[in-house]
């Protein structure tokens, strides 16, 4: 899925959220949960959202990597960004980690070019 980079305008955002926020005090049941997955998500995007679901499920039960993994064919590093979701470790959470990762790098240095021994060879360079 592609997503816009284009930021969301604060006044709609905070009326997206109004509403999302008003749909979902009606939830009381499981069906009235179905309704509202349905009406503000893709099948996609339910099955992502009940598949992050699942394994914060398995990761309360203390359930291993591995198991995981096998059950709900997620890969280690999804499963560690979930579990740092719960933790409070994202990597937004720490800025002094952040300021770690902003390491600039220099341009590659271009090659020289070195003139050809050889006599009536012409240059080719790539």
């Amino acid at each position: 899925m592609r997503v816009a980079k284009k930021k969301l305008d604060p006044v709609l955002r905070e009326a997206a959220v109004k509403l999302i926020a008003s749909k979902a005090k009606k939830i009381f049941s499981s069906a009235d949960m179905e309704k509202f997955l349905n009406s503000f998500f893709t099948k996609t995007e339910i099955d992502l959202i009940l598949k992050k679901a699942a394994v914060m499920a398995l990761l309360s039960e203390n359930a291993k990597y591995r198991d995981i993994c096998e059950t709900l064919e997620v890969s280690k590093n999804t499963i560690s960004k979930i579990r740092n979701s719960l933790t409070g470790k994202e990597y937004w959470a720490a800025p002094e980690k952040k300021k770690a990762q902003n390491v600039s790098f220099s341009a590659p240095k271009k090659r020289k070019r070195h003139p050809l021994k050889y006599k009536g060879v012409t240059p080719f360079y790539f």
